[in-house]
C-alpha cells in the first residue's frame, strides 16, 4: 500500500452536510461541543417590529453546515447528529480556500462594508482572482465585467454569493 495515499485518506477534509430544517444553529453548537470542527455562514440582521428592534443571528445557507473531519469519521457524525450527507463524500468535499474565504467573507467583510448578497445556484465561469484594494481586499472571486461593483464568490459547490458593493 502507498503510504503518501494513505496519508492523504487520512487527513481532514471539510465537507458539507445537511441539517433538518432550522436545526442549523443547535447542531453547530453540539458539533463545537464535540470538538469538531465547523462552520455554519452566519449574519446579523435587524428585525423591526412596531416600537422593538431585535438584533440576531441569520442562517445564510439553509440547513447546511460545513465541517472539517475525516472522511472515516464522516458517517459517523452524520448518524449521531442526524444529519444528511448530500451525496457521497468525495462529492461534498470542499476546497480549504473555500471554507476560509467564507469566513472570512462573513466575519471579516459583511459587519465592516455596506453591501447586499444574494445566493444562487449558478457556478460563476472564469478566473478567480483576489482583490487587492478597495472595500473587499482579500476576497477571493469572479469579477463580474458586466457589472462594475459586483463580485460572485462560489460557496463549494453549492452556488454562488453575487456581492454588491
Amino acid at each position: 500500500m502507498n503510504t503518501e495515499n494513505s496519508s492523504e485518506m487520512e487527513s481532514p477534509n471539510w465537507y458539507i452536510l445537511l441539517t433538518k430544517p432550522y436545526r442549523e444553529i443547535p447542531v453547530n453548537k453540539r458539533l463545537n461541543e464535540l470538538g469538531i470542527d465547523c462552520f455554519l455562514p452566519l449574519v446579523d440582521v435587524r428585525i423591526c417590529w412596531e416600537k422593538k428592534i431585535k438584533h440576531t443571528k441569520k442562517v445564510v445557507i439553509p440547513r447546511v453546515i460545513f465541517i472539517r473531519t475525516l472522511p472515516g469519521r464522516l458517517r459517523e457524525l452524520s448518524e449521531q447528529l442526524n444529519l444528511c450527507m448530500m451525496s457521497s463524500p468525495e462529492k461534498v468535499c470542499c476546497s480549504v480556500w473555500e471554507v476560509d474565504n467564507l469566513k472570512f467573507f462573513f466575519s471579516e467583510l459583511v459587519p465592516l462594508v455596506q453591501c447586499s448578497f444574494e445566493f444562487c445556484l449558478d457556478e460563476p465561469n472564469g478566473e478567480i482572482v483576489t482583490l487587492a484594494d478597495g472595500k473587499m481586499k482579500g476576497l477571493k472571486g469572479y469579477i463580474s465585467a458586466d457589472q462594475p461593483g459586483v463580485i460572485c464568490v462560489p460557496c463549494c459547490g453549492l452556488g454562488t454569493f453575487v456581492v454588491k458593493y
